[in-house]
């Protein structure tokens, strides 16, 4: 007996070691794949949010000499308190940054770590990071629910995500989110199968950390307090409500520490939160919604995650991986899958109706759809048990589903290795437009050229117009406005197709934007095309045009956007 455990013993072991291996492997690539061009835009600052967050981050939270904790810790005067200068995120993302900056400084004394370009920087490099340990997360919870195996393939999935790997070049609130809440989705899992407190514990502070990034988190409160009502069941209720004041007591304190502001000035965090909700949710007529005119709830929404989160080829695998884990939830009574569908379904929900459909809302959702696409691939290769072929099959179509997230994480990633598209533009227009020309511009989007050589200030050599294409006026109003525009300019340049896209989908409003834009790209108005520039996800030669109508316009609109 002891001589023949031996070996299994040890195969069993080096398993262990070439899975930590082939892990360690996968976050490295994964690591390199969101921090490689972090610099995508020639510190242009060309995202809006990250403009907000940088400028709080250097300006707001600082420790003047001689503040005291009656001052620190009042709403109204606090400099920790962010949200008071119209920040709608919490405070933690801006924390994070803030005590990387200084670190980083501590360490080099190099001032460009407290700068506004160094602070940006620092804060992409930080979102890169801990996106990196999200991919550790999806292996932890693919391994709980289905073994070592299948945590590592959802785990290599994460990795190649789109769109994961394009929001951790931004240094925005969503890659923490997504961060907080996956180990959210651990906690609830491992309470689902333990009923142990440890886990009830991790759920709570993660959600109370993820509550402390954005209030959207809120609706993921389902999960850990799902998981122990159902584990309830199983367990005497007075241990369900020992766990209920773990992960409680967990989620207060954790917020507390990542946000304060949110308990000590709870009416303010309630007035920013429904004036984020009034922005973005059902009904609503803001002008960054009007380009979602049209766009059906819930199908709209996944269709784009199963597009741009790991590719298409994984989007229909979760599709089918998410159908086969509520059948095998129900028939096999499995509570830790029930949590999973509990978490993606009220995330998904709490979205699917918005009127806003950033591309980015739907960040926190791809860790589900890695493991609906693993839950796939192990339950399809279930069919080849009769011809003792199951493990062939299986690994069979976990890498296909693994190859075409890394082909398109590959073809992602060559947007940043090229300059950025307004970037580009901004050489062309200083190289070849005449100083003192008439340069044309549009609200509501960045005006070209950028301020992008310290020799060349783009007020100075030309004369700037400016257009606001989507105003709300008569139509024989807009006609003139648009008339004296085109006789003022001598080049008129469109640095997005964010104003564009608009008039065709709601002709009713805009009927003479959308027979300018006919009749500018036409050639009809006295003006021709001089230049335009693109860039793209490519891979091997071939390139992927993501500006067609099928990829949502957000999502290319910051890093490559057609000029």
């Amino acid at each position: 007996m002891t001589t023949s455990a031996q070996p299994d013993t040890r195969r069993a072991a080096g398993r262990r070691v070439g899975a930590a291996l082939l892990l360690t492997l996968i976050v490295l690539a994964g690591a390199w794949l969101r921090i490689s061009g972090h610099d995508w835009d020639a510190d242009q600052h060309l995202h809006p949010d990250e403009i907000l967050i940088t400028r709080l981050t250097i300006e707001q939270i600082t420790w003047p000499p001689g503040t005291t904790l009656t001052l620190l810790v009042d709403p109204a005067t606090s400099p920790l308190n962010v949200r008071r200068f119209g920040l709608p995120y919490g405070s933690l993302p801006i924390y994070l940054t803030k005590a990387a900056t200084v670190a980083a400084f501590a360490l080099t004394q190099d001032r460009y770590f407290t700068s506004y370009n160094g602070t940006q920087q620092t804060g992409r490099l930080v979102n890169a990071l801990l996106d990196s340990l999200t991919i550790l997360l999806v292996a932890a919870v693919g391994r709980r629910l289905w073994g070592l195996g299948a945590g590592i393939v959802a785990a290599a999935l994460y990795a190649g995500s789109i769109l994961a790997i394009q929001q951790a070049h931004y240094a925005t609130v969503d890659t923490p989110l997504t961060l907080l809440l996956t180990a959210t989705l651990l906690g609830s899992v491992g309470v689902a199968q333990t009923g142990r407190r440890r886990w009830a514990g991790l759920a709570g502070v993660a959600l109370g950390l993820a509550l402390a990034c954005k209030i959207t988190a809120l609706s993921l409160g389902l999960l850990p307090l799902g998981a122990i009502l159902l584990r309830g069941r199983r367990d005497r209720w007075r241990r369900s409500a020992g766990l209920l004041g773990v992960a409680a007591g967990g989620g207060l304190l954790a917020l507390a520490l990542g946000d304060p502001f949110a308990l000590l000035d709870i009416p303010g965090y309630l007035q920013v939160s429904r004036l984020v909700f009034a922005q973005n949710g059902v009904g609503g007529d803001q002008p960054f919604t009007r380009r979602w005119v049209g766009a059906l709830p819930v199908v709209y929404s996944w269709g784009q995650l199963a597009l741009l989160g790991s590719g298409p080829l994984v989007g229909v695998a979760a599709t089918g991986g998410l159908g086969l884990m509520v059948r095998h939830a129900w028939r096999a009574r499995r509570l830790d899958l029930a949590v999973v569908l509990l978490g993606a379904g009220s995330y998904f929900a709490a979205i699917a109706f918005l009127e806003a459909k950033w591309v980015r809302y739907l960040l926190p959702l791809v860790p589900y759809l890695c493991l609906g696409a693993t839950a796939f691939g192990y339950g399809l290769a279930r069919w080849g048990r009769r011809r003792n072929a199951e493990g062939w099959w299986r690994g069979l179509i976990s890498t296909g589903l693994v190859g075409s997230a890394a082909l398109g994480a590959l073809a992602c990633t060559a947007v940043y290795r090229q300059e950025d598209s307004r970037v580009q533009a901004t050489r062309w227009i200083v190289a070849q437009v005449p100083p003192g020309s008439r340069i044309g511009s549009e609200t509501g989007d960045y005006g070209l050229p950028l301020p992008l050589l310290p020799d060349v200030v783009p007020q100075q050599r030309y004369h700037l117009e400016s257009l606001d294409p989507l105003a709300d006026q008569s139509s024989a109003k807009t006609s003139a406005t648009l008339y004296a525009y085109l006789n003022r300019v001598d080049y008129v340049t469109l640095s997005s197709e964010r104003n564009r896209i608009v008039p065709p989908r709601m002709p009713w409003r805009y009927p003479v934007q959308a027979r300018y834009y006919e009749l500018l790209f036409a050639g009809r108005l006295g003006l021709r095309l001089v230049y335009h520039q693109e860039a793209h996800p490519a891979l091997f030669g071939a390139v992927w045009r993501d500006e067609a109508a099928w990829a949502d316009s957000s999502f290319i609109e910051y890093d490559h956007p057609p000029v």
